[in-house]
């Protein structure tokens, strides 16, 4: 994402990462995740690590999985990386799997088209 983050940041665009360790992946504290990410040079907003699912889910993740005005964007965010992409205005737009490489031509259309 940071490479997709320096081709868009100059026009408004923002990626925004919440690490979470609901998947019980090998990072699990705050600093460890800061070093992580400093090995690759991320210079976007980096979030303290928070719970994306189930009762303790944060309020972002609140509004991104269960409250999109999309029915098909709804549900559990079902791995990290997933990617929702929200416009000026806060309206979610579109959801992708973490799957989707952030050099995707539907995701970097699809920022296109909102910048």
């Amino acid at each position: 994402m940071e490479e997709v983050f320096q081709k868009y940041q100059n026009q408004g665009f923002v990626v925004l990462s919440f690490p979470s360790n609901d998947f019980y992946q090998k990072l699990s504290g705050n600093e460890e995740i800061k070093e992580f990410c400093e090995g690759y040079r991320i210079r976007f907003p980096l979030f303290a690590i928070s719970s994306i699912t189930g009762s303790n889910k944060k309020p972002v993740y609140k509004f991104l999985t269960n409250l999109s005005a999309y029915q098909a964007m709804r549900g559990e965010a079902r791995w990290n990386f997933e990617k929702f992409l929200v416009d000026r205005k806060g309206k979610v737009i579109a959801r992708y799997p973490s799957t989707f490489s952030p050099n995707h031509p539907q995701l970097l259309n699809d920022i296109e088209k909102l910048l």
